[in-house]
């Protein structure tokens, strides 16, 4: 773990310099510890890939004083401090409809539509962060097959809820957004609301899964969601 400062108001706390699981795991688990500790003067905590950054009022607490604290903390920290995992079943219709660019990400990757569908559908994605919009989820461990450059021009408007894949990376657009992904799909399950206590409805560091419905099922399920009637399925590890 490295610590260097962000200007005179912010610390980034740096692990690995690699994307996997375990280094982004080390960033939530510390970023968990700390919201727990509440220290006189932090102000935020953002975790990112591998790295935490800790905002913090100078006038409340010292740079130097925060960085032992940060030190202290993970020093506490253990294999067994980590949480349960969780993994969310987030329905999307992969309609050509909602998926625009379905047929020729196929095409170009020489796969027929329901085998894209059944790749994309049938791995266990890891929630890295949230950004680019609130809720974004950054997602890994897209199949090598699906892997798809982005768009060499961008939308101006991508519709929230829609599934997209950039490279090596898928993830849902939350809002309404420009956006330069391939877009694959779409769920009637809004990712953000910022009128909720909780406004995002993932949680870094546990599992997304992607569950196919039909258009019919898409229609169904919207308007539950309009009349607050509709929640995803979320497992905790070890359940059936």
């Amino acid at each position: 773990m490295n610590i260097v400062p962000i200007g005179d108001h912010a610390l980034s706390v740096q692990f690995e310099n690699v994307i996997s699981p375990s280094v982004n795991q080390k960033v939530h688990r510390l970023h968990e510890a700390l919201k727990k500790e509440q220290p006189a003067g932090m102000s935020e905590c953002v975790p990112g890939y591998r790295a935490l950054t800790v905002y913090y009022d100078p006038l409340q607490i010292q740079c130097e004083h925060l960085y032992e604290l940060i030190s202290n903390v993970f020093g506490r920290m253990d294999e067994a401090s980590e949480g349960t995992m969780k993994t969310y079943y987030l329905p999307v219709c992969y309609d050509i409809s909602f998926g625009q660019d379905i047929e020729r990400l196929a095409v170009e990757n020489e796969l027929s539509v329901d085998e894209v569908v059944a790749l994309h559908s049938g791995s266990s994605y890891f929630i890295y962060m949230l950004g680019f919009t609130p809720g974004f989820p950054y997602l890994g461990g897209l199949e090598e097959r699906l892997r798809t450059p982005r768009l060499e021009t961008p939308r101006g408007k991508v519709e929230a809820g829609s599934v997209g894949i950039a490279d090596a990376q898928t993830g849902v657009y939350s809002i309404d957004s420009p956006g330069g992904w391939n877009i694959i799909g779409k769920t009637p399950v809004p990712l953000f609301n910022a009128a909720y206590d909780e406004p995002a409805l993932l949680t870094p560091g546990h599992l997304l899964r992607f569950e196919p419905i039909a258009y019919k099922e898409y229609v169904e399920i919207e308007k539950s969601v309009g009349r607050g009637e509709y929640s995803i399925r979320i497992e905790e590890e070890g359940e059936a």
